[in-house]
């Protein structure tokens, strides 16, 4: 059962316009105003939405949250220039790009705690996708992010149509996320991975264990290294989370927003922001989309002081209301490893 736009779902009256999410459509406010940049501050966090035009330091191209600041750190997690939860890729099977750094989006404030992010399709002339993003802050640092949208063509290549978002990290001393799961197609009992991506695109992406690894792009000039670069490595709880001084973001999805046929995937590149920036993304697929049907997920990133990897389990267990079985080794080894020398690259510790 899709539980999906939960803030939009509510009626969101604010200045005369209704913003609405029915089954198979999704509807804009009337009067959506492309005001480029939104702050929320909530709790501990500042949290700034842009679109995909540049505005002072963020250099355009990039949407999402381009400023994300905890009181704990007067820095933004993210490198400046570009941004977190950014909307990357569309792609299928024979096609990818830069698509939704093209075009324009729609940006307003919903309230003082929620902001919508709307492409129309006519922004993706040959994807013909419309979506719908939003973000909703919460005390003490929680971010909630949902994601809607609508395809208005079903032919893509090998019957699948992928979305790609990626968050750009400034400067982590390691660069590596850590997920509960085990080696691929093992039974081995769950335990603390160390995920780690020697080379853009070279074991950077990471599956669920039940995850049957259909709907990849074939050998496509932009997107095909990240989410084909298949990490030897299957994660079997839907979070994972990084470091960078002594804060921690953990990104956790729900599975019970996606239908049969829908996959999530965890991508990683150790360089991807630039320099030692490395992008921690993540990959949404849609096997035999169907035209004017609505689909989506349901994710929450977390930004805080960093308390151990069991506060990390905690978030999410009181998220989603259900319980973890804990592995055998309460913590991950922290530092850069190589997934196929099993050599450090980085001594461990930050």
């Amino acid at each position: 059962m899709r539980a999906l736009l939960g803030p939009l779902l509510v009626a969101s009256l604010l200045g005369g316009s209704l913003m609405s999410v029915s089954a198979d459509s999704i509807e804009a406010p009337g009067d959506l105003i492309p005001e480029g940049r939104v702050s929320l501050q909530v709790g501990d966090l500042t949290a700034t939405v842009i679109d995909n035009a540049p505005l002072e330091e963020h250099a355009g191209r990039y949407n999402g949250l381009t400023r994300v600041v905890h009181a704990a750190g007067p820095e933004s997690f993210f490198v400046p220039t570009y941004a977190g939860l950014n909307f990357e890729h569309l792609y299928d099977a024979e096609t990818d790009g830069f698509s939704p750094r093209e075009g324009a989006y729609g940006l307003r404030r919903l309230g003082p705690t929620a902001v919508a992010l709307y492409r129309p399709a006519a922004e993706e002339p040959h994807w013909q996708v419309e979506s719908l993003s939003t973000f909703t802050c919460s005390a003490p640092s929680t971010i909630d992010f949902e994601f809607a949208c609508v395809p208005r063509r079903q032919d893509y290549a090998g019957g699948f149509l992928g979305a790609f978002w990626a968050s750009y990290i400034d400067a982590p001393l390691v660069r590596s996320i850590y997920f509960l799961g085990r080696r691929a197609g093992t039974d081995e009992p769950p335990r603390w991975v160390t995920a780690y991506s020697p080379e853009h695109g070279v074991q950077s992406c990471h599956l669920h264990e039940a995850d049957p690894g259909d709907c990849s792009p074939r050998e496509l000039p932009v997107l095909a290294s990240l989410e084909r670069g298949r990490s030897p490595y299957e994660f079997t709880e839907w979070f994972y989370y990084g470091r960078s001084g002594s804060l921690v973001w953990i990104m956790m999805f729900d599975p019970g927003s996606l239908d049969e046929g829908e996959r999530l995937r965890f991508a990683q590149s150790p360089t991807g922001g630039g320099g030692r920036n490395p992008a921690w993304d993540f990959c949404y697929l849609i096997k035999g989309p169907q035209a004017g049907r609505r689909y989506g997920f349901r994710a929450r990133a977390v930004l805080k002081p960093f308390a151990g990897s069991e506060d990390v389990i905690r978030e999410y267990e009181r998220w989603l209301g259900l319980h973890v079985p804990r592995p055998s080794e309460p913590e991950p080894e922290v530092g850069e490893l190589d997934p196929l020398t099993g050599q450090w690259l980085q001594l461990p510790g930050e």
